[in-house]
């Protein structure tokens, strides 16, 4: 009955359309009848889509859409490194505390370590990361168009493959080893300053020796009894070698005395690799090779008085400027 139907309006359609219009008709309606006669087919099964991935990427997920382009200005810039400066790619990661377990992050990374005339740093590889060293030698021109140095050597940091779960991890940790590596050269051959001014009536600071027992990070990590959470024997072996060479320098501790308009002095000991000096009793001058630390050091001493809007006294770090504000009137 359903075949003797779609003949007769098949021949009335064909009567008032052109040719063209009818067979496309006819081969609808025979497409049409095969599809009733035949099983449907079983639709196609649901990816999975993770919940832990941006919203933009969930939304490409859902409309069969895949964004794998990974772009990053600052890592694709390439990185020039002095000849007084080297790498030596490491086995294991660096660790920021070894009385605390790993980061995540940086379990299954490597290091780099970037020596130079000031000191030495270590520097997390992640993986998927390539770091290679470009053919051209000697002659390497300036990321920014500055005339070609001599002696540079020009390296090039990757990134692999994303992988399929989704996240957009890749991009940031591209451009963030570069800068690291970057902030590591820098610092092993011209070093990092910070200046700290002190803005207040009787405000001062004065760099004096340590009289008090203190002790470095190293000796506090590798105290007897303590627990230590390193990836692997040659990691350990390593932070032990940092130590020994730290107590075969025997440098003499040095700290900040700061008059701050408190009762008593504030007292900072300066950590192992910052020197701290005062052109000025009101400024402070830190240097040191690892920019991170230097940072946090100045943070610190900025935090026992933060600059306020109404006086303009305080701790100011570098150029550091606030907008004043007028009193309040009753």
């Amino acid at each position: 009955m359903a075949s003797l139907t779609a003949s007769v309006a098949r021949r009335a359609f064909s009567q008032f359309a052109p040719a063209s219009t009818s067979a496309a008709a006819a081969t609808a309606t025979t497409s049409a009848a095969s599809s009733s006669s035949a099983a449907p087919a079983p639709p196609p099964p649901q990816q999975r889509i993770p919940n832990n991935i941006p919203p933009r990427q969930k939304a490409d997920r859902l409309k069969g859409k895949a964004r794998c382009v990974i772009r990053s200005h600052v890592g694709s810039t390439p990185l020039l490194v002095p000849p007084q400066a080297s790498f030596e790619f490491l086995c294991y990661p660096p660790h920021t505390n070894p009385t605390k377990s790993m980061p995540k992050t940086l379990f299954f990374a490597t290091s780099v370590r970037v020596k130079g005339p000031l000191g030495e740093m270590l520097v997390p590889h992640f993986d998927q990361i390539a770091i290679r060293k470009a053919e051209e030698q000697g002659k390497a021109g300036s990321s920014k168009g500055n005339e070609a140095e001599e002696g540079y050597v020009t390296w090039n940091v990757q990134a692999g493959t994303p992988r399929k779960d989704g996240h957009n991890y890749l991009n940031g940790r591209w451009g963030l080893t570069r800068q690291l590596l970057y902030n590591a050269v820098k610092g092993v051959t011209e070093g990092h300053s910070i200046v700290l001014r002190l803005v207040g009536v009787g405000y001062r600071a004065t760099v004096e020796d340590e009289d008090r027992h203190v002790e470095s990070d190293l000796e506090k990590w590798f105290k007897p009894g303590t627990r230590t959470f390193f990836v692997s024997k040659v990691q350990e072996e390593a932070y032990r070698n940092m130590l020994a060479a730290e107590r075969e320098k025997k440098e003499p501790w040095k700290r900040l005395a700061l008059r701050l308009g408190y009762s008593h002095p504030v007292l900072m000991t300066i950590p192992r690799g910052i020197t701290a000096s005062t052109p000025t009793p009101t400024r402070i001058v830190l240097k040191g090779v690892d920019i991170q630390q230097l940072g946090q050091f100045a943070a610190k001493l900025r935090a026992f008085r933060p600059p306020e809007p109404y006086k303009g006294k305080g701790v100011f770090v570098n150029d550091e400027q606030i907008k004043l504000k007028s009193a309040k009137k009753k």
